[in-house]
């Protein structure tokens, strides 16, 4: 492009940026960011979720946060899934702590949390094996008015079952019903190992026939 005499935009850099991080070439993203600022092409939004994307699925908490922190820095308004990724790297990386730090920046900005920013921030407790702290995000959740899905329930029976509370799993299964909300296998997988966590055969006896009378097939962790 700068061969054939055209000067790139935002929109070009912001693409390819985007397509280094869907690769998981992060160094290459960030690259191509610098060089855009040096051409005194201002990043937008685009450029800077890419890069903190592709550290969430890393689970590169504090590339993540570097980046949202220099996007806010340049007045760049975050979105929803800007936060949403910064609150899944910390979870992959286990910070519980820096996690809930960056949910509650999101819930004390302008922006409504999702589905999926609760749910990342539960799966973050899970990992930590905190089931306490994951039972009261998923109440907070519910008390803001935002509907759970599988996903959201699924965090929540998989801290269950890390620290083998197989009555709580049952719990969060029966609720999951309340909420009219459908389990799908992770979620059954999830009960499951609690079961199996206490050693309650009888219990996952019950467990598999009801996710097979829901027409669930089991996969090879079920």
């Amino acid at each position: 492009m700068v061969e054939a005499g055209v000067d790139p935009n935002e929109v070009s850099y912001a693409t390819v940026i985007h397509a280094r991080a869907k690769r998981g070439e992060t160094a290459q993203a960030e690259q191509w960011l610098r060089r855009m600022i040096e051409a005194k092409v201002e990043p937008n939004v685009v450029s800077y979720n890419s890069l903190i994307y592709a550290c969430g699925r890393r689970g590169d908490a504090e590339g993540a946060e570097r980046w949202v922190l220099e996007m806010e820095a340049r007045g760049l308004p975050a979105r929803v899934t800007t936060y949403t990724a910064v609150v899944d790297a910390c979870a992959k990386s286990g910070d519980v702590r820096r996690a809930e730090k960056w949910m509650e920046h999101l819930l004390n900005s302008d922006i409504e949390p999702n589905v999926v920013s609760y749910s990342s921030m539960i799966d973050a407790c899970a990992k930590a094996g905190d089931l306490r702290r994951a039972e009261q995000w998923h109440a907070r959740m519910l008390e803001n008015g935002v509907k759970p899905n599988a996903h959201s329930f699924s965090a929540v029976i998989s801290a269950c079952a890390k620290a083998g509370n197989l009555s709580a799993a049952i719990a969060h299964l029966a609720k999951m019903d309340e909420a009219n909300v459908s389990a799908d296998v992770v979620v059954y997988s999830g009960v499951l190992d609690a079961c199996a966590k206490v050693g309650d055969a009888e219990s996952a006896k019950q467990v598999f026939m009801q996710m097979q009378s829901h027409g669930i097939v089991p996969n090879v962790v079920s």
